[in-house]
């Protein structure tokens, strides 16, 4: 299968997207983490040393519990079986009069299975009169293609953005190409 191909699998028929709710949040950090060490273990940065000051040494739950849940912020999660297997959110910046997306993140087994983009078809629904943005991996070639599939467009500006958690240490950064959809 080609990285950039959608798997030939199919969903269960009890797959389902609903509002986020924070009864379900722990279980979604469990997704969270899984994602997120699938996707950014590279040589780049090192997971097993990102993975302790990530999560161990920092508040990240509350940084992501506040994205999903905070004031300005709509968010999804995906279920099958009723267990949690992806999530997105977007948050309306006042500042930028745009909707940042963020927060996309699917369980590595149901992935490429078009769990993430009915998940972003549903928020870009949400979201249709408004400028939407998001940063995305540099690298990330696969949510680059997809995301420019749905209309985002990538913003040229001189050099490129790092982005690192604040909790990262700071030898630790990732490339990001902000994209927008007007």
């Amino acid at each position: 299968m080609n990285k950039y191909q959608l798997s030939n699998k199919e969903l269960p028929a009890s797959f389902r997207i609903d509002r986020a709710r924070e009864s379900d949040f722990s279980e979604f950090m469990q997704v969270y983490e899984k994602s997120f060490r699938d996707a950014y273990e590279t040589k780049e940065v090192p997971i097993s040393q990102l993975h302790h000051s990530h999560f161990i040494k920092s508040n990240i739950s509350e940084q992501i519990h506040n994205a999903f849940f905070g004031v300005n912020s709509i968010s999804d999660f995906a279920y099958v079986n009723d267990r949690v297997i992806g999530g997105i959110s977007t948050t309306w910046i006042p500042k930028m009069q745009a909707v940042e997306l963020h927060g996309l993140y699917i369980d590595p087994a149901y992935q490429k299975l078009g769990v993430g983009t009915q998940l972003l078809i549903r928020q870009l629904r949400i979201n249709s009169s408004r400028r939407i943005y998001l940063d995305v991996a540099k690298s990330f070639k696969f949510q680059q293609i997809m995301y420019e599939n749905y209309g985002f467009k990538k913003q040229i500006i001189g050099g490129n953005k790092s982005f690192s958690w604040p909790s990262w240490s700071s030898e630790y950064k990732i490339k990001t190409i902000r994209m927008w959809k007007k």
